[in-house]
């Protein structure tokens, strides 16, 4: 179990990738790193927030290269809403790179001799996941006529998806193929003992994106 209170990275790097082509990443219990110029420009594009600390992180180029990756994916269905696709970003840019991983991840599975990193539990406040969703959950995509819920929200569809089943879904390394390690997010507003949930701003559908 790794200890919040100092407020450091969990992982660094990738050192595993397994027969399905994902890359899991490295544990690492030190201090956020500098990155190299194309590190800096991915996090500029894609977690500009994080650029105030002297772009210290807690991923390395080639964690920021999948981010980039699996936002483009994202983008295929929520591009019509900038603002739901940047809310989802902030999400994916808190547990990928924040200096501050170890206040609101808790490491649950590792790989073979404690090699890789194979689950963790993310603390989120429950507004920010919910906000997300409310963003995202109308977001139309026109190449196939349906909502963006209907292609990610597993089974359950736009009929009967919400914040809690979309976010399980997207991190259900079991049965979504797009998830590298599982993922459990975990909503709430409270503590949960050593852990303070990651609060990133959401902003909604109706207010420009910027």
């Amino acid at each position: 179990v790794t200890n919040g209170e100092d407020g450091h990275c969990i992982w660094y790097g990738t050192c595993f990738t397994d027969v399905y082509g994902h890359d899991k990443n490295c544990p690492y219990t030190g201090p956020a790193k500098p990155l190299n110029s194309t590190g800096q420009q991915l996090l500029q594009k894609h977690c500009p927030h994080m650029m105030a600390n002297g772009a210290l992180t807690c991923c390395d180029t080639k964690q920021l290269e999948l981010l980039d990756t699996n936002i483009l994916l994202a983008a295929n269905f929520l591009s019509r809403c900038p603002s739901c696709l940047g809310n989802l970003v902030k999400i994916f840019c808190e547990f990928t790179c924040s200096p501050h991983q170890s206040e609101f991840i808790n490491v649950t599975a590792w790989g073979p001799n404690n090699t890789y990193i194979d689950g963790i539990d993310y603390y989120v406040t429950r507004k920010a996941l919910e906000g997300t969703y409310k963003s995202c959950s109308k977001v139309s995509v026109p190449s196939t006529g349906q909502l963006a819920m209907d292609l990610m929200c597993g089974d359950w569809g736009s009929a009967h998806c919400s914040a809690e089943r979309w976010f399980q879904y997207m991190g259900d390394a079991a049965d979504n193929l797009y998830v590298p390690f599982q993922i459990n997010y975990k909503a709430t507003d409270e503590k949960v003992g050593n852990f303070t949930p990651t609060n990133p701003e959401i902003i909604p559908c109706s207010k420009a994106y910027n």
